[in-house]
């Protein structure tokens, strides 16, 4: 009876984990999608990594990103993204990047600012 006790706690507590994991990738994962009508009244959208790299998806078709430091605009850091590839970028953690994007592409372990 003890050992039964025992493993529907770790059943538990390993579904817990799993909903909290489930649930942070999804609020600190952001989907940019290239529409100038959409987005002409927004000056830019900006990104903050949580960590020192974002995890970046193109879904649906290949897809160039540019992301440039808000504080120096001299760095840089572009690239192209085939479809459905997932490329790890490292970029500073704690600095905003402004985002430029081609295509439909999606954002991981990242807090947005847009203005």
């Amino acid at each position: 009876m003890k050992k039964r006790r025992i493993r529907i706690r770790r059943i538990a507590i390993t579904a817990v984990l799993l909903a909290v994991l489930a649930y942070t990738i999804k609020i600190h994962t952001f989907t940019f999608y290239h529409d100038a009508a959409l987005w002409s009244h927004f000056d830019a959208e900006q990104i903050q990594p949580l960590f020192d790299f974002v995890v970046v998806r193109a879904d649906g078709t290949d897809a160039s990103i540019e992301f440039t430091d808000s504080t120096d605009p001299g760095r840089i850091y572009s690239d192209t993204v085939r479809r459905n590839q997932i490329k790890m970028v490292c970029l500073d953690r704690g600095k905003w990047y402004f985002v430029r994007e081609t295509g439909k592409i999606s954002v991981r372990w990242i807090h947005v600012r847009i203005r």
